[in-house]
């Protein structure tokens, strides 16, 4: 449980260093919409809106209502959120607070569902992690060659400049849009046959720092076009030249490139902010697993007579081990049982009670013990888009 947040932070939350979550719900529970770090890239609601009309697409666009909301437990690593401020009007540019909200169909916060954005593809297939951990960072960002033609058309263009910071040190021209993989940022629209050939462009170019190809081709920073061409920032970079807040028009900018800029913008966008649940990262079927591992008895296992193992076991101390034994406390104390009486190797009315890290109780939150069976079973964190009951 991350205290500051009332919810347990995935690792896709933790890469990012997210202060911002946005939580929509489904049924029972809540799940993990999208996460922002506004330590790097300050948010407002006027903001929110328009990068969800970016990412929507040709999809029928939605209104939705933000407001402030409360975390509450719904089960092992699954939670339920509750509003707990008024609507945050969705032209508001005042900056949001760091914390949990609630995205919502209507203006009361009643209107539950699952927003439906444009398909885009994250980078999450085993050939892509494969290319992308096989060979250095510093090969791997550009695969279509850029001809000798095109260098020479971008570096006039550009003044041999960074077009970021204005540096002329160790600058190479590079893709906004990789044209090989430019498939991935097509709408839900475009399904068939794809063509690379209007990315083979010196609109689609700009000429960078080193150091800054591989960030913009991971979607680790971005180009606002319509918000005066604002850099945003998803993750922390160790760069020797820090980004300015905008993209400096006065350098030859083309105007070509904004197509291209607003489609990585989109793009980059879908793959920071989106996704993030914790259930996505421990699935029904690891959780089961985990407390087979640990003894621990759930409705529906096949060995109800197991014993658990002792509290001194290092699996305990897992992220997830720390929410089984959480679940199993707050369970038996819903039931009117004594949770230290389970049979055990450290069973005793003198075993000390497992308490947070703070040494406060009330981390470990109840759990309706009937909501192991009605959990939906989800894939791994990135890959899955479709609704699910866990969340993070």
């Amino acid at each position: 449980m991350n205290d500051a947040y009332g919810h347990i932070l995935s690792p896709k939350s933790t890469k990012y260093e997210r202060d911002t979550f946005f939580f929509v719900t489904l049924h029972q529970a809540s799940q993990l919409y999208l996460g922002v770090n506004q330590k790097l890239t300050p948010v407002t609601s006027a903001a929110l809106h328009r990068w969800v009309d970016l990412m929507t697409g040709t999809f029928e666009k939605q209104e939705f209502f933000i407001c402030p909301v409360t975390v509450h437990s719904a089960g092992i690593m699954s939670y339920f959120v509750r509003p707990s401020g008024p609507v945050i009007e969705p032209d508001s540019r005042e900056r949001l607070a760091p914390g949990n909200y609630g995205w919502y169909f209507n203006r009361e916060c009643t209107s539950r569902g699952f927003p439906t954005l444009s398909y885009v593809r994250q980078r999450h297939c085993p050939f892509e992690i494969a290319f992308r951990t096989a060979i250095p960072e510093s090969e791997r960002a550009i695969r279509e060659p850029i001809s000798p033609a095109l260098e020479e058309s971008v570096a006039t263009r550009d003044g041999n400049r960074c077009r970021f910071t204005d540096s002329g040190d160790d600058v190479v021209a590079a893709w906004i849009i990789e044209p090989d993989i430019s498939w991935e940022t097509r709408d839900s629209g475009q399904m068939q046959d794809w063509d690379k050939t209007p990315f083979i462009d010196r609109a689609n170019l700009l000429t960078m720092r080193k150091e800054l190809v591989f960030h913009l081709l991971s979607n680790d920073f971005t180009v606002d076009v319509d918000d005066d061409y604002r850099i945003l920032v998803f993750r922390p970079m160790d760069l020797q030249h820090p980004l300015p807040t905008h993209l400096p028009l006065h350098l030859h900018h083309d105007a070509a490139a904004d197509h291209f800029l607003r489609l990585h913008c989109r793009y980059s966008l879908s793959v920071a902010l989106r996704g993030g649940d914790i259930g996505h990262h421990y699935s029904d079927w690891a959780v089961l697993a985990a407390m087979d591992e640990l003894g621990v008895d759930y409705i529906g296992s096949d060995n109800p007579d197991r014993t658990m193992v002792p509290l001194s076991d290092e699996r305990w101390q897992t992220v997830l081990g720390k929410e089984i034994l959480a679940n199993l406390l707050e369970t038996r104390a819903g039931m009117g049982l004594d949770a230290l009486s389970w049979s055990g190797p450290e069973s005793s009315a003198s075993s000390p009670v497992p308490v947070s890290p703070a040494g406060d109780v009330s981390a470990w939150l109840p759990v309706p013990p009937w909501l192991e069976l009605e959990k939906v079973p989800v894939e791994a964190e990135q890959s899955s888009e479709a609704p699910a009951a866990n969340n993070g």
